[in-house]
């Protein structure tokens, strides 16, 4: 078995999902705006012409195959809320588990 490092912890090779969905998007956006949101992550986003940058989001559902759907419910309730931040604090206060 095979392991990297992602984001500072250890991370098994293979890993093993029983089950998961995901969404995904790119949208094409000034570059300013995409290194706001992935420069904190050490990132720099690369530049197309006219001034703009890929940004990526990916969803990916394991909360819901672990923890129920009404975890994501709750998750998606704290976000409205504004008293949350972070999605992490969201994840957290649905699941008791820090999202990070």
């Amino acid at each position: 078995m095979t392991s990297v490092m992602v984001m500072g912890r250890e991370v098994a090779i293979p890993v093993q999902v029983r089950s998961a969905r995901s969404w995904f998007a790119s949208f094409a956006v000034p570059t300013a705006d995409a290194k706001r949101i992935v420069g904190p992550a050490g990132l720099e986003p690369a530049r197309m012409p006219g001034g703009r940058s890929m940004l990526s989001l990916a969803f990916v559902r394991y909360i819901g195959e672990r923890y129920g759907d009404d975890k994501l419910e709750a998750i998606s309730r704290n976000l409205s809320s504004l008293t949350a931040v972070t999605i992490d604090g969201a994840i957290e206060s649905a699941i008791g588990k820090n999202g990070s």
